[in-house]
């Protein structure tokens, strides 16, 4: 295997001419480039890594919201009444249907709250992605979601991105979840029902 020609070695036929005259001149002004193999080998390492990293990225993208996770959380709270003991909140948000999600995960998550018997259900926020057509076909699997006391909901950040918020609040009151919006002010915080 032939040695590659370093910086300044002078065996470069492609950068000095041997003139008439015997001179040793560089054809082309400017510093020789080292052409180091290992450069290559780092760029395509480089390129391996950064499809590697992509498919892993998009890989979690599309799992990773189909992946129910349920969690038991024991809450005390002393100052409550006494009638408050032993109650089954379930919380559930960030559906993103027409993404992430279809009636086919929906249907999962509402057997899941099922399973839980739950005496009151809250969403909050982002049952859609952007679009409020994708919650039209589930509909039905919101309102099959029961609970002793009720099941509320508001809407998140990505429920306002289509510009298509009363449609959402509309079916969700379909669907028979009372909508609540919420009006921050500097000394409180009040729900308004907009029943």
């Amino acid at each position: 295997m032939g040695k590659t020609p370093r910086l300044n070695s002078g065996n470069s036929p492609s950068r000095h001419s041997n003139g008439p005259n015997g001179s040793n001149a560089p054809l082309f002004p400017g510093k020789e480039k080292d052409h180091d193999p290992s450069r290559r080998m780092f760029q395509l390492r480089k390129h391996v890594m950064t499809v590697v990293a992509s498919v892993l990225t998009l890989g979690y993208a599309l799992w990773e919201p189909r992946r129910l996770q349920v969690n038991h959380i024991d809450l005390k709270f002393p100052s409550f009444p006494e009638a408050f003991n032993g109650l089954r909140v379930v919380h559930f948000s960030d559906v993103h249907l027409g993404f992430h999600t279809g009636r086919k995960e929906l249907s999962k998550l509402a057997e899941q709250i099922k399973d839980q018997q739950p005496d009151l259900i809250c969403f909050t926020g982002d049952i859609v992605e952007r679009q409020s057509e994708p919650m039209r076909e589930c509909v039905p699997i919101l309102a099959s979601m029961t609970a002793r006391y009720g099941k509320f909901a508001v809407l998140g950040n990505h429920d306002y991105r289509g510009r298509q918020q009363q449609d959402v609040i509309d079916m969700f009151r379909e669907a028979g979840l009372p909508f609540y919006s919420t009006s921050i002010s500097l000394s409180n915080v009040e729900m308004k029902s907009l029943q």
